[in-house]
């Protein structure tokens, strides 16, 4: 790939990581009820919090997979 097409597809995967993983738990940490915009605060609590650690976890992973195909690149 291209390094400008990752380090596009590297700000997409930490927007969506942020906005389905980081965002939620601060907010749920907080004690925000506001649930119409991320879609991991629709479950219950402890799901929620779950959902949004895995969402985490992927988006950091697929930051530094990218980050190694951008080296490669």
């Amino acid at each position: 790939m291209k390094r400008k097409t990752v380090e596009s597809l590297q700000i997409a995967t930490l927007a969506v990581g942020s906005w389905f993983g980081a965002i939620p738990v601060l907010l749920t940490i907080i004690g925000s009820t506001d649930t119409d915009v991320f879609a991991p605060l629709n479950l219950k609590d402890p799901q929620s919090v779950i959902a949004s650690g895995a969402i985490m976890f992927a988006a950091i992973v697929g930051v530094f997979v990218l980050d190694r195909m951008k080296r490669d690149a």
